[in-house]
């Protein structure tokens, strides 16, 4: 059923692709772990948890993208951000798993997705602490009136968001970014911004061709 319902996406999808001059799509991102990797985490639980992950970041830079191609002064490049169920779609329509986009050059992309543009992902989380402990120094810190200098941080993520040209084999755009995280903010919260300036300078950018 959810086959034949991706299927459904894909069709929908080409009559819109084929009107836009810009047709963006946002593959999942990379993720990596690294540092204090909590023993809890075998190794299937990593390899769903970044996957789950890269998906997560993957919506997260579609949204902002749609939210920047709504905009009045983005309108005159006629673009078209895929959605995630679309992407999914024209992936499993070619039979293509997330690890084999790594194997598939620009133009193999363009040519099987019918897209000339895709946003690359990447993010390393480097572990730092457990939750548990991040709340302990968090709550001596606020009984201290933050007066104790401690570090609550229970992770570093380096993120990278890349816009390509796969059509004509150059970067758009690229920037790296650090955040880092504590018990008491999700990824979501920490990163928001990261992919708000990236959607806002995509499009700048985009504007200037």
């Amino acid at each position: 059923m959810k086959k034949i319902i991706l299927l459904s996406i894909v069709f929908f999808s080409f009559i819109f692709i084929g009107v836009s001059e810009t047709v963006i799509a946002v593959l999942p991102y990379k993720i990596g772990y690294e540092g204090r990797i909590p023993k809890i985490f075998s190794s299937e639980l990593i390899e769903s948890s970044t996957k789950s992950e890269g998906k997560s970041y993957q919506l997260s830079m579609i949204n902002y993208l749609v939210k920047m191609n709504s905009k009045n002064k983005n309108k005159k490049l006629n673009a078209k951000v895929l959605s995630q169920g679309q992407t999914e779609a024209l992936m499993l329509q070619k039979n293509i798993s997330t690890k084999q986009l790594d194997t598939l050059t620009n133009s193999q992309l363009a040519e099987i997705l019918g897209i000339n543009h895709v946003v690359r992902g990447s993010a390393t989380r480097t572990f730092i602490m457990s939750d548990e402990m991040s709340l302990g120094i968090t709550a001596v810190i606020v009984i201290t009136g933050g007066q104790a200098p401690l570090i609550n941080s229970t992770s570093n993520i380096s993120i990278i968001n890349s816009l390509e040209n796969i059509t004509e084999s150059n970067v758009v755009f690229s920037k790296q970014f650090n955040r880092v995280t504590s018990a008491t903010r999700s990824d979501e919260e920490n990163l928001r911004d990261t992919f708000r300036y990236s959607a806002r300078k995509m499009f700048k950018t985009l504007r200037k061709k």
